[in-house]
């Protein structure tokens, strides 16, 4: 499904229904990432024996909904609430524009951003000026390229250190960065990643007297 042409003009949506688990995991959740651009994965585990790691983090990965029906539950609401999931309007092909005089040195890729839910777009910056962001899109209702303005302030800015982390994680998340990139990355904003880790070590003086 994955290597068949993407529609901007009509989001795809693919459903994934699930009674049990796999083995790969891991090689599911990065099939998923690497091909969420204009295409949205919704997950369904049907029965008690439906993987809820599977389920949910296929969900994510692909920035979809996800529901669980038990054993001998009806299916009725759930169906429907996968199904509006997929009926909603979308902005694709999304491009960031960025205030003049701003340097960027690696933002987060733009996902596609549906009705009623936000759009979250991570940005590390060599340098930063206030203005105005400018949102180009293809909007799926109207069926064609819309700009939304947001305005950024300076003094808006959130200076602690959990949003550089969060940047550095999504960062490290979309693109397929070489091994060095990603541990020069990771160990600079302090975040693990798949070729990091960090180690709690505890030191002691000598208590003998």
């Amino acid at each position: 499904l994955f290597k068949l042409d993407n529609n901007k003009e009509v989001p795809r949506n693919i459903i994934v229904l699930t009674d049990g688990v796999v083995s790969n995991e891991a090689s599911v959740f990065k099939l998923i990432k690497e091909n969420k651009k204009g295409t949205r994965v919704h997950c369904f585990g049907i029965g008690n024996g439906a993987s809820r790691s599977l389920v949910k983090k296929s969900a994510k990965a692909g920035n979809g909904s996800f529901e669980f029906a038990q054993d001998g539950e009806k299916l009725d609401s759930k169906v429907r609430s996968i199904l509006l999931a997929t009926s909603k309007h979308a902005l694709t092909d999304i491009e960031i524009g960025w205030p003049m005089g701003t340097t960027v040195m690696k933002s987060s890729l733009p996902s596609t951003a549906y009705q009623g839910e936000c759009l979250t777009v991570f940005a590390l910056c060599k340098e930063i000026k206030a203005g105005t962001v400018l949102v180009d899109a293809f909007d799926t209702r109207k069926q064609e390229r819309v700009v939304i303005p947001a305005r950024l302030e300076i003094d808006q800015l959130d200076s602690g250190k959990s949003i550089y982390c969060l940047a550095a994680k999504n960062i490290i998340n979309d693109y397929n960065l070489s091994v060095s990139e990603e541990v020069s990355l990771a160990t600079k904003y302090n975040v693990i990643s798949t070729n990091t880790a960090f180690f709690a070590v505890e030191t002691k003086e000598n208590q003998n007297t």
